[in-house]
């Protein structure tokens, strides 16, 4: 597996953020947050119709999500896993939104 380091911008403000790169892939940012989206059925700029693997990646440096923490919530979710599934289901009705605590 080949790793190499790229630089990504910061959504907000542009700043250059570290990012690993694993076979064509990113990996990590470091110093910051990377969001994906696979589209939302009410965006005018992004939602595919078909489940086709596309997706919008954006990328956020750590000051700016602090600096906009307010705005945001932490969502906890609990996951329940069966001891013959290989994934983990979601159960929304436990699902928990708190402020951020930065």
């Amino acid at each position: 597996m080949s790793v190499n380091i790229v630089m990504k911008n910061c959504f907000s403000c542009e700043k250059p953020l570290e990012t690993e790169v694993f076979d064509k892939r990113v990996g990590y940012v470091y110093d910051g947050l990377i969001f994906r989206a696979h589209g939302n059925f009410g965006s005018r700029i992004f939602d595919p119709v078909l489940d086709c693997g596309e997706s919008i990646e954006i990328y956020v440096c750590d000051e700016c999500i602090k600096s906009k923490a307010s705005l945001g919530a932490h969502v906890q979710r609990k996951r329940e896993t069966h001891e013959h599934e290989t994934y983990a289901k979601i159960r929304i009705d436990d699902d928990c939104v708190v402020p951020f605590d930065i």
